[in-house]
């Protein structure tokens, strides 16, 4: 039995600001904080010499976005 497990991180922070009676929001969001680098998909093929158990997708990398809202 082959038991694997994925973990990632994602973190989001906010802070609301109010000015003149319209709300903005800020916020930072990072994705794959820890930065895994988990195998999601491998080559279950057997060739002999090629490309056996080589992993042909991976977890997406840490990425970060910078946000802003306006509210009325």
């Amino acid at each position: 039995m082959n038991v694997s497990f994925l973990n990632e991180v994602d973190l989001r922070i906010a802070r609301r600001l109010t000015f003149g009676g319209r709300r903005v929001t800020l916020g930072v969001e990072v994705h794959n904080l820890l930065h895994s680098s988990a195998v999601l998909t491998y080559n279950p093929a057997f060739v002999p010499g090629r490309t056996w158990l080589q992993p042909t997708a991976m977890l997406t990398p840490r990425m970060g976005r910078f946000t802003a809202g306006v509210g009325f």
